[in-house]
């Protein structure tokens, strides 16, 4: 998408969620808290904190601490949410962005005691230098790119001035109201770090401040994950050459997703992640789940065979084709087969071609136990085709998972980790479960993230960029 068409999908969504106010203060409350935990953990792990997502909200929860790790790490993850608080307040009370206000975020964040870190010389060697929050920068700093280059920031002794001038432009931008919000918080994000006031933290200052522009303009916070750090990086780079639209078109879609993750807790949808030691809980308790009472899933037969399907293989099958859906754009045609098969070396099959999930989904309902008493396999396969987006290189591109049912156990696999053989002798299933089992939503958004990691590495092989 470009620019326009994604400030067309953040103000189409931003107007079904304003159809849904007011909401409910509970739900309103739950979705608020994600998106603090979020930003914290986001933010800060992004510059180098070493706390888990899942320590994170122990912290801002419960207070604990984890173990082993840097106590300032916590007070920087508790300075962080602190500012988080102060800037629903600036909206709240309608104050206005003054460079007061940066400072005081600053140390926040950083507390108000001098503290060392850790710097380089120009010619490479390790140093230490003391850090003032609160404070604007007293020694030059700058940044190497990926490629070597060096990007040296305003000098310490123009910093004042130029702080002075982007909150004066900001200030009548806002008034003017004749730029995109979007647009509006992503240049003035640009134009802070290329500044870089402070000796440290600019980065979590950066995205703080362009937050609270759109949260000033009624917009929910972009938020940067940690694991999306390269492409972050690299939308900036091309905004120093130049290039800013591709950072407005990264900010905006961190912000769709926002804003869709609002939706679905506006519509009671389940918005939390599983931290690390919840999918450790979730996963044992998984294997140390019972039959269903009253249902014997011991040995496949048609009543086993429905369960995984309405339990697993749908759920597995829809997580899959949502997340696959993302390359939709990228080719000029799309379709899903479903196929039914008695065996891998045999053509008893029945087929179905379809881009209706209800359609597949009714389908698999209404044959699969009947279909595979004796055993066979159930394969979802996603084509695109026609790669659109460069006119001498139109390739084609397909994602298959399986599913297999074997005497007692059902399995899944991918097209890319097996060779399709008798299901009972095939080694290296994705997952392997008994009939009274069922995949997980962890389980299910595992596979599909590796069905759509194999489509992304198999257009970059094609692609040059």
């Amino acid at each position: 998408m470009d620019v326009v068409e994604i400030i067309e999908r953040i103000d189409f969504l931003k107007t079904q969620i304003d159809e849904l106010r007011p909401i409910s203060p509970d739900i309103l409350n739950r979705i608020n808290r994600k998106f603090r935990f979020d930003w914290s953990y986001h933010s800060s792990n992004i510059e180098g904190n070493s706390l888990t997502y899942g320590e994170t909200k122990a912290f801002l929860l419960h207070g604990l601490t984890a173990g082993g790790k840097p106590f300032r790490d916590h007070l920087e993850i508790r300075g962080h949410n602190e500012a988080i608080l102060e800037l629903e307040d600036i909206v709240s009370n309608n104050k206005p962005i003054s460079e007061l206000v940066i400072r005081q975020l600053h140390q926040m964040i950083f507390g108000i005691e001098p503290y060392n870190d850790e710097a380089f010389t120009p010619d490479g060697k390790n140093t230490h230098r003391t850090i003032y929050p609160g404070r604007y920068k007293s020694q030059p700093n700058y940044v190497t790119t990926t490629t070597g280059e060096q990007i040296d920031f305003t000098s310490p002794e123009d910093t004042a001035p130029k702080m002075q001038e982007l909150i004066e432009w900001l200030r009548n931008e806002l008034l003017k109201k004749e730029i995109h919000p979007l647009t509006l918080a992503a240049t003035f994000h640009y134009r802070f770090i290329m500044i870089h006031p402070f000796d440290d933290g600019n980065g979590r200052i950066a995205r703080l401040l362009m937050n609270l522009i759109l949260m000033m303009n009624n917009f929910l916070p972009a938020i940067i994950h940690t694991e999306d750090k390269v492409n972050y990086l690299r939308a900036l780079q091309q905004a120093n050459i130049g290039d800013l639209d591709s950072f407005v078109i990264y900010l905006g879609e961190q912000l769709i997703r926002s804003l869709e993750l609002f939706l679905k807790g506006a519509y009671g949808e389940n918005i939390e992640d599983l931290d690390e030691v919840d999918k450790k809980i979730a996963l044992f308790k998984a294997k140390l789940k019972k039959p269903e009472e009253g249902i014997k899933h011991t040995r496949r037969s048609e009543e086993a065979i429905l369960h995984v399907v309405e339990n697993s293989v749908i759920p597995l099958f829809k997580t899959t084709i949502q997340k696959l859906s993302h390359f939709d754009e990228l080719f000029f045609e799309k379709n899903i087969a479903i196929a039914i098969k008695k065996s891998s070396n045999t053509n008893d099959a029945i087929r179905l071609n379809s881009i209706s999930t209800l359609e597949i989904f009714t389908f698999l309902k209404d044959n699969a136990s009947i279909f595979l008493k004796n055993g066979g396999y159930i394969s979802l396969s996603y084509f695109l085709r026609m790669f659109n987006r460069e006119i001498d290189n139109n390739f084609d591109v397909t994602q298959s998972i399986s599913v297999w049912f074997g005497d007692y156990k059902f399995g899944v696999v991918n097209s890319k980790n097996v060779i399709l053989s008798n299901a009972e002798t095939v080694n290296n299933f994705a997952f392997k479960k008994f009939y009274y089992e069922t995949l997980t939503n962890e389980e299910c958004a595992q596979i599909a993230n590796v069905a759509a990691n194999n489509i992304l590495e198999h257009i970059q092989q094609n692609v040059k960029l």
